[in-house]
């Protein structure tokens, strides 16, 4: 690959990480607004396309293990987002669980980089 292509694909990296924290934020407090006393398919719906954004870009950039962990939260939210329906609790649970873990893989990748 031309060096010049792989110092402007580093560069992207670089600020793609830079980025992250702010993904990130908007992910955690798209999902403090998901509450199922009060369901809003359209928050729900929003969460599901930073979700889905993430899984790409991450991936993109070989950040491998953030898009896995997105992917397994873009799915587990899927149904809800599409049909409207509220889910389970327990469904929900394990939506936060996934988020907390890719909260956590990402800060620690921040760190590295």
């Amino acid at each position: 690959m031309d060096t010049s292509i792989e110092a402007q694909l580093a560069q992207l990296r670089q600020l793609y990480l830079k980025e992250l924290p702010l993904r990130m934020e908007t992910i955690k407090t798209c999902l403090g607004r998901l509450h199922l006393d009060n369901w809003n398919p359209s928050e729900a719906a929003e969460l599901h396309r930073h979700l889905h954004s993430l899984t790409g870009t991450a991936g993109t950039f070989g950040l491998q293990e953030i898009s896995t962990l997105a992917r397994e939260a873009e799915r587990l939210l899927q149904p809800a987002a599409k049909s409207g329906d509220t889910p389970a609790a327990e469904h929900l649970q394990l939506l936060q669980s996934r988020l907390e873990q890719l909260q956590s893989l990402s800060g620690g990748i921040l760190e590295k980089s």
